[in-house]
């Protein structure tokens, strides 16, 4: 194999490249030191664009080998393993120095399943926001107070073989399964377009759906019925909530 272009160095770090083309270019990896040397400087390029956003700026490429050697003090380890929990540029280098390609593969994964997260999390949160104020002027403090709760239940439910999951017998019941009244209307309310929105961000940040609006229109009905939303809700659902997912920045 010839040595590693540019894109080939940016797919591998950032876990862009298919299973054949990562062993592909984790075995030229192994048997090229000119190729190695440039990892280490894209890996720089890396640290130095993170360093920019973040008060923990990351440590030297030969701190991290020594971190692998097992040669620094408790105290350092303690410090380096606090970076790697929230750095992936150094996550990845300390990863690729011994790891295996299927360990390697496991780890991005995992990152990506990360990202997906805080991906619908905070695009979820911003469309069910727009359409609390939509729907319920004045209430968006009561999505502030689910949020967390809410993101947290969906999480087991979908993984729970969602499509499996029967529908809620109405909005209050959805509210009683967080943990909230049953008996505030408007809260409700707020649990059922967070919810659908919720679930519907992660569909399309997955690829699931397109995002066009005419095809949300019986996904919104759909997946709000789920969450026991009657018809006028479905309704306004349907009407208010797919151009907010249409703008949504893909």
């Amino acid at each position: 194999m010839a040595c590693l272009s540019h894109s080939n160095f940016e797919g591998l770090i950032d876990g862009e490249l298919t299973p054949a083309q990562r062993d592909e270019i984790m075995e030229h990896l192994r048997s090229c030191p000119a190729c190695q040397e440039e990892l280490r400087h894209m890996l720089r390029l890396h640290q130095a664009l993170e360093a920019v956003v973040t008060a923990d700026p990351c440590p030297s490429l030969a701190t991290l080998d020594r971190y692998y050697q097992k040669l620094l003090s408790p105290q350092e380890v303690h410090r380096i393993e606090e970076h790697l929990e929230l750095c992936a540029s150094c996550k990845f280098y300390v990863q690729l120095l011994g790891a295996s390609p299927a360990a390697i593969e496991a780890w991005q994964k995992q990152e990506r399943l990360d990202y997906l997260a805080y991906e619908t999390n905070r695009l979820g949160q911003k469309v069910a926001d727009k359409l609390v104020g939509q729907l319920l002027p004045g209430k968006e403090n009561l999505l502030t107070q689910i949020w967390e709760v809410l993101v947290d239940q969906l999480r087991h439910w979908r993984s729970d073989n969602w499509d499996k999951l029967g529908s809620l017998s109405s909005p209050g019941q959805a509210a009683g399964v967080l943990g909230f009244s049953e008996t505030d209307p408007e809260l409700a309310a707020v649990v059922v377009m967070a919810g659908t929105t919720l679930v519907i961000v992660q569909d399309i940040l997955e690829q699931k759906l397109a995002g066009k609006t005419p095809e949300m229109v019986p996904v919104v009905r759909q997946i709000s019925h789920k969450f026991g939303a009657g018809r006028e809700l479905q309704e306004r659902l349907a009407e208010n909530l797919p151009p907010l997912l249409a703008d949504l920045p893909l």
